[in-house]
C-alpha cells in the first residue's frame, strides 16, 4: 500500500517544523512510524487517516542503537498489545 495524502501532510508539516528525527513506512501496515523531538510524544504512528497515535516504547529502550530500531522496536510493541 501508498501512504495517504493525509499522512504525507502531516510529515511535511513535521518536516518543515524541523521536529522529525527518524520515520519509517510499513507498507503491510499502512503506518508511517516516526521519531520526533518532541518531549510530550516522542514516538507516534500516523495512521493512513492522518490520525497521530502515541507508541509505547519498549521497557528496556537501553540497548536500542539508533532511532531505527527504536521505531521498530516500538512498531512490535505495539502490535503484542492488541
Amino acid at each position: 500500500m501508498e501512504p495517504t495524502d493525509a499522512q504525507f501532510l502531516i510529515i511535511n508539516a513535521l518536516e518543515m517544523l524541523e521536529v522529525l528525527i527518524q520515520q519509517t513506512f510499513d507498507p503491510e501496515t499502512n503506518n508511517w512510524y516516526i521519531l520526533t523531538l518532541s518531549e510530550d510524544l516522542p514516538m507516534a504512528m500516523i495512521v493512513p487517516s492522518g490520525k497521530v497515535v502515541g507508541v509505547n516504547l519498549p521497557a528496556n529502550t537501553s540497548t536500542i542503537q539508533n532511532p531505527q530500531s527504536l521505531v521498530l522496536d516500538g512498531s512490535k510493541s505495539l502490535m503484542q498489545n492488541r
